[in-house]
């Protein structure tokens, strides 16, 4: 389950949010979906005794698959340059196994992660993306935050959580 993920300029957090219905308490508006999202995927509601209690109950649930990569996301029309940098991150609660990188089809399983990308006016990808990872030794709730430092001129930046090549919930 992914809950308030949130992108904020600067090095360090602060009260604005860029992305829009971060805690879904809107279903998926605002938000895209990979192809690979199925039909038991989505908003749900969570009122389980460990679900954070300063966030509301609607989480996006993803259901993990081995054989693929599933992510949901958001791209913010933000204007920038080199050397910008913004702070992300996010709650996620999940059941899953443990990332490894299997040699005989070079393929990390296990995946939990957000990511932000920088992007040029015509969505296309400026330098690398900048990631932070879920811990899987745990099944309760979590967060994870990290930042972004734009390695170039940028029209877009795109968050996304995603669960690739896992099994059980997120």
């Amino acid at each position: 389950y992914v809950d308030s993920v949130m992108l904020e300029k600067g090095e360090t957090p602060n009260r604005y949010n860029m992305l829009e219905n971060s805690d879904f308490i809107l279903g998926t508006s605002n938000f895209q979906e990979s192809a690979n999202i199925g039909s038991g995927d989505g908003v749900i509601m969570d009122a389980g005794v460990t679900h954070p209690s300063a966030l509301s109950g609607d989480c996006y649930r993803i259901i993990g698959n081995a054989d693929q990569q599933k992510w949901i996301y958001q791209t913010i029309p933000a204007a920038g340059q080199k050397g910008d940098t913004y702070s992300f991150g996010g709650w996620l609660k999940a059941s899953s196994i443990a990332r490894s990188t299997q040699s005989y089809n070079n393929r990390t399983y296990g995946i939990k992660r957000i990511t932000v990308e920088f992007l040029n006016a015509s969505g296309g990808s400026v330098g690398d993306p900048s990631m932070v990872y879920f811990r899987a030794d745990t099944d309760d709730w979590q967060y994870a935050c990290g930042t972004a430092i734009a390695p170039a001129a940028y029209a877009k930046i795109r968050l996304s959580a995603n669960y690739h090549y896992s099994r059980n919930n997120a």
